[in-house]
């Protein structure tokens, strides 16, 4: 969501007579787009704030901009600690930066903070990716109501709020006149789409997208257990520009953490819902989340979510370390292990699904894969790397004449975490 917020403002910029730069001295601005899921990634942001408050000590009219969700949730204390920052803006203000910038060359507008949040959203254009230019980014879906307790999200992107479907079918048909044929819908919870709107759900919104014969592939991200239907499993199943993967955030096993967590199911709820769709789509590939040392986490309940990665075998899982968010619920909680012990937990982790990931990959030996080449192999500038409709990482020969399209390639090995193969 980050990324496809960032490429939105850039195109509007560029539109507007800007031009991108990589070099920080011929820039006339500098925007950071920020994250607060966890302390580390607004700890990563001050120190950049370190080197950009000495880069202005010498370029005086560079003007910094501090943008998404750390500047969404403290604004204001951003500018009081930095005051050297010139614009905040927060996640659904970006459709003022444009105008913002352009001002500031004039003169110094009065405000400096804007992270207010509105009664709407003023969407800005949909935007294709940088480094593969057939697929667009596209947004269905602001915001999020779960409030689960360790979680900041809410309170950085707001309440829900469902893009009517037909601006975002409209919106699609422009992306396609601009050679588009991979759709990513975003959202903080895709599969609640449409229920704070009278307008079609989710799967329904698979369908009409599926209806464009120029769509190659649609994936989608992130969904919540709680809200995913039958009918959602049956539009995977059938609709056959659509993944056959899904990213299922499971955070842990526990169904006593999984209520402090407010997160609305049980452990026996999300394996059924793997149960089915292993069932209607035997070789679908699947991710998920795991949140590790949540506070009152016991030994017992982490090695719950341990023996799950073992049972529910999932292609990839990315495991974080619970990290306290002032202002969610979790964070008066009293956390019983140190650091190490913590660090130690998730490490075990690692290995495993580290192992079952790899194991996980050899299914697709010597069977055909669909991919959709988007970048030369970092390793070898003769290979190519794209991704299957298992979303799994393919690497074979080519040249950039193959970028964009659809290539039956003969899965022959498997090295590390990608596939490698032929034509």
């Amino acid at each position: 969501m980050n990324l496809s917020d960032s490429f939105e403002v850039e195109q509007e910029l560029i539109k507007q007579g800007w031009k991108k730069t990589d070099n920080v001295n011929h820039a006339d601005a500098v925007l950071i787009n920020t994250c607060s899921v966890r302390k580390t990634a607004e700890t990563r942001i001050i120190g950049r704030l370190g080197f950009y408050k000495n880069i202005k000590k010498t370029k005086k009219n560079l003007t910094l901009l501090v943008m998404g969700c750390f500047a969404q949730k403290d604004g204001d204390l951003l500018k009081k600690s930095y005051p050297f920052i010139d614009l905040i803006i927060g996640t659904q203000n970006k459709n003022k930066i444009p105008e913002l910038l352009n001002a500031v060359k004039k003169h110094k507008p009065k405000k400096a903070v804007f992270n207010q949040f509105e009664d709407h959203f003023d969407f800005m254009e949909p935007s294709i990716d940088h480094q593969a230019f057939f697929r667009a980014f596209l947004p269905i879906i602001k915001g999020c109501n779960n409030y689960c307790s360790y979680c900041i999200v809410p309170y950085t992107r707001g309440r829900e709020v469902s893009i009517q479907s037909s601006f975002l079918l409209d919106e699609l048909k422009k992306l396609i006149d601009k050679g588009v044929s991979e759709v990513f819908l975003l959202g903080q919870n895709v599969n609640s789409y449409g229920k704070d709107i009278s307008d079609i759900n989710f799967s329904e919104l698979l369908l009409k997208i599926s209806k464009f014969k120029e769509i190659k592939r649609i994936k989608f991200m992130t969904s919540h257990p709680k809200d995913f239907s039958d009918e959602l499993i049956h539009a995977i199943e059938t609709i056959p520009q659509v993944v056959k993967h899904v990213h299922l955030p499971l955070q842990t096993a526990s169904n006593r953490i999984l209520k402090l967590m407010n997160r609305k199911y049980t452990f026996e709820d999300y394996q059924l819902i793997i149960e089915k769709l292993r069932k209607k789509i035997p070789d679908i590939s699947l991710s998920t989340d795991i949140l590790s040392a949540f506070p009152g986490e016991t030994e017992e309940e982490y090695l719950q979510t341990f023996e799950a990665l073992r049972t529910l075998q999932f292609d990839k899982a990315f495991i974080f370390l619970y990290s306290p968010r002032e202002g969610t619920a979790a964070y008066p909680l009293k956390e019983s292990l140190n650091q190490k012990e913590k660090k130690l937990r998730v490490h075990h982790m690692v290995e495993l699904q580290n192992q079952i990931s790899f194991e996980k990959l050899k299914r697709f030996l010597h069977t055909y894969q669909e991919v959709i080449p988007e970048k030369i192999s970092r390793k070898n500038g003769f290979e190519l790397m794209g991704n299957s409709h298992f979303d799994t990482k393919v690497i074979f020969q080519g040249d950039e004449s193959d970028f964009g399209k659809m290539i039956q390639v003969k899965i022959k090995d498997v090295k590390g975490m990608s596939l490698i193969g032929e034509k």
